[in-house]
């Protein structure tokens, strides 16, 4: 796959086939990974980081050994509880959708504003149930 396919991750725009591509990729491995789980497949996603190929260019952040090497070691000791996970090939998980990062950045911004309603208890648990 490709972190341009994280809905979540997109802070320059552009380069819109490839990744809605890449974001259908991600969408149908997350399916898999759900169907096949109990069959004890397990699937997951991996960005190979910024590599220095053609596409890549010189430029780019790795090389092909550092990418595979890291993608190896993923592959080689991941376990059925990552499947459908979408990780960086130096083992970073990656973000496929927008409200799971608002959902963790919420849950460090709602104690600041507790004090301010009430009753607190009852406004927090309709946080984290939407949280799930």
């Amino acid at each position: 796959s490709s972190q341009m396919g994280s809905i979540d991750d997109n802070y320059s725009g552009n380069y819109y086939f490839y990744r809605s591509s890449k974001a259908a990729l991600n969408a149908s491995a997350k399916s898999l990974s759900i169907d096949w789980k109990n069959d004890g497949i397990s699937i997951l996603m991996i960005h190979p980081g910024w590599v220095q190929t053609d596409m890549g260019g010189k430029t780019a952040k790795i090389t092909v050994q550092e990418s595979v090497s890291g993608m190896l070691n993923i592959m080689m000791n991941h376990s059925i509880k990552e499947t459908g996970t979408f990780i960086n090939y130096d083992k970073n998980f990656i973000s496929l959708f927008f409200f799971r990062t608002f959902f963790r950045t919420i849950k460090y911004i709602i104690p600041i504003f507790l004090p301010f309603f009430s009753p607190r208890k009852r406004f927090f648990t309709a946080f984290a149930n939407l949280r799930g």
